[in-house]
């Protein structure tokens, strides 16, 4: 364990914090940085917990539920029947997508938002799976999804990354 030294009045100071997190009193450290206005100081918490975001298709409910069991879902965001189907099947909640006319970006945003530290099955229609090279950074190559397959993106302040697909 690292213990940090110096002064505790130190922004992020906090014994074994190394800088980062809460501090000895259960306090929030930030840091600073440049406010986007008049050079204003903005803090910024440190703590940024990216949320994984397991993509698929709202078909094959049954093998879905099998593939993403292990994965310590916290929810199901999806449209109709079958996202309850999911959601049941995983003992959690279920929460509607939003509109398909938004913007995908925003739309995975809002979910990860929503989510931070957490693990979240979207069923998402063939638009927002097609979409998200052009949302994301791919770390992995794109190919067809088959049903019950999931594409995992982690999602935090520092944008979007998909991890893996299929």
């Amino acid at each position: 364990m690292h213990v940090r030294t110096g002064s505790p009045d130190e922004p992020g100071a906090g014994a074994g914090t190394g800088g980062r997190g809460l501090t000895t009193t259960g306090e929030s450290s930030h840091r600073e940085r440049p406010g986007r206005t008049g050079g204003k100081i903005d803090p910024v918490s440190t703590l940024q917990c990216a949320a994984t975001l397991l993509l698929a298709h709202p078909g094959a409910p049954e093998r879905l539920a099998a593939a993403v069991r292990g994965r310590r879902v916290a929810r199901v965001w999806a449209d109709g029947d079958v996202g309850d189907d999911v959601a049941g099947r995983l003992s959690v909640g279920v929460t509607a997508l939003p509109s398909a006319g938004t913007d995908v970006g925003a739309v995975l945003d809002e979910i990860a938002d929503a989510h931070p530290g957490e693990t979240v099955l979207v069923l998402a229609p063939e638009v927002l799976v097609q979409e998200l090279p052009r949302t994301c950074r791919m770390r992995v190559p794109v190919a067809p999804l088959p049903p019950g397959e999931t594409v995992e993106v982690l999602a935090d302040a520092d944008g979007r990354v998909c991890v893996r697909w299929g």
